[in-house]
């Protein structure tokens, strides 16, 4: 990459897919640290790459999407969604997106303050989610009825995809939500621009802990037990923190720069 690198993303068990400011995605192979693939259809920056399990697909390994507007394709072949049947979507930058496990549907946030669900197979625009005040930094799929969303405007917002309602809203954090990931069926963790992760209870809807030791925004979280979560910071730091205690067990340095993603190779 010739630019700064925004998003990394596993593709099954030996290729790794990441974005890119300098318009590309490109796919590596883990097993010799080798470029398989770049991809460079993009006109702008990729701020997100996702992938999910397509049926006929080992392990989701040859299903990439990269977002910058909307735009996703198999890294094998240059089928994508139709750019005319998105054009009447996110009016801004797509900051985040996620898809569904069957790979059927997507859902990206953006700077337009909204959260939107496609099908990827036409690529319609299936439903609008309107209640942030600010841009969406992250999007996470909790259930197959349920989506949260991180924003701008310091809070996540839980909806059910089957109203296109808003059914929670979490406040705490005092300054962006940059990152959401998924703990358990009733655990979520969001990472801010207040320096904190907050784990979040979403039975009671409420913050049942608050992870402090990094000195910069916190730009994204990932699970990696059940008892462990890391996160990436501007701090060009790497944290491991154990969940029963609420303790940092690991300061990951050697990045020069600002971590943007997280992402977990294996168990």
């Amino acid at each position: 990459h010739s630019s700064d690198i925004t998003s990394i993303c596993l593709l099954g068990t030996s290729l790794l897919a990441s974005g890119s400011w300098d318009k590309t995605v490109r796919v590596w192979n883990l097993r010799n640290g080798e470029g398989a693939r770049v991809h460079e259809e993009h006109t702008k920056m990729v701020s997100l790459c996702a992938t999910a399990s397509m049926p006929g697909s080992p392990g989701g390994e040859d299903q990439l999407s990269n977002i910058a507007p909307v735009n996703l394709m198999k890294a094998n072949s240059s089928h994508r969604m139709n750019p005319k049947a998105v054009e009447s979507g996110h009016t801004g930058m797509v900051l985040s997106v996620q898809l569904s496990s069957d790979g059927t549907q997507a859902f990206s946030g953006g700077w337009d303050k909204t959260v939107k669900v496609w099908d990827v197979a036409t690529g319609e625009c299936l439903a609008t989610l309107l209640g942030h005040s600010n841009l969406v930094w992250s999007v996470c799929l909790l259930s197959p009825s349920l989506l949260a969303s991180g924003s701008k405007d310091k809070t996540l917002r839980i909806w059910d995809l089957n109203t296109g309602e808003c059914v929670r809203v979490l406040e705490g954090h005092l300054g962006d939500v940059s990152s959401v990931c998924l703990m358990s069926t009733s655990m979520l963790a969001s990472g801010s621009k207040d320096k904190t992760v907050r784990i979040w209870d979403l039975h009671i809807g409420d913050c049942v802990l608050i992870l402090e030791g990094h000195s910069n925004d916190i730009t994204s979280v990932c699970l990696i037990s059940p008892s462990m979560l890391a996160s990436g910071s501007g701090d060009k730091t790497v944290r491991i923190w154990d969940l029963h205690t609420g303790e940092c067990t690991r300061i990951l340095k050697g990045h020069s720069s600002d971590v943007y993603s997280v992402c977990l190779l294996s168990p």
